[in-house]
């Protein structure tokens, strides 16, 4: 069977010299031969490079053309391999996270005494840049809670939740 796709045409020297490539090409014609190779991709261009819709080479921490031209160069990601799917991935994961420990915190005060919830409260608000130390202390109360009740037990946990 034929290969359906056209042939490639010829590139006349003048074409070749005069840059008349399109820009939008997402490959680069490699000779007489008429294969084409791929354009080498970078995970995450540049915010300059890409509100110019320009090719960026994705040198950290300043692309070439940035450097070139005395430009602020800035990433919307942090590592250089990271693309911005990835990203966006790892920061749902990392909500998605922050969002079953809050549920947890939230039923702490929903299930404890008004005493227990009352104190759970004023930690909350002795450390409001930090929910999750205050998760961190109820939990690790309850775990010595649960020490202590074994021992005090004579050392039988046959009857502790686990």
């Amino acid at each position: 069977m034929a290969d359906p796709s056209p042939p490639n045409p010829p590139i006349t020297p003048s074409e070749a010299s005069s840059g008349s490539q399109s820009r939008s090409s997402t490959t680069l014609r490699s000779g007489r031969d008429g294969k084409t190779a791929k354009r080498e991709q970078v995970a995450a261009a540049c915010l300059e490079c890409r509100n110019k819709k320009v090719k960026c080479d994705a040198v950290r921490p300043s692309c070439g053309r940035c450097t070139q031209r005395k430009l602020q160069c800035g990433y919307d990601v942090a590592e250089p391999d990271t693309t911005k799917l990835v990203a966006a991935r790892r920061r749902n994961e990392e909500m998605q996270e922050q969002l079953e420990g809050m549920r947890e915190l939230y039923g702490y005060m929903a299930e404890r005494t008004e005493e227990e919830a009352t104190r759970i409260l004023q930690m909350i608000r002795a450390h409001p840049d930090d929910p999750f130390a205050v998760l961190r202390a109820i939990q690790e109360a309850d775990l010595l809670l649960l020490r202590s009740a074994g021992a005090a037990r004579g050392g039988s946990d046959q009857n502790a939740p686990q």
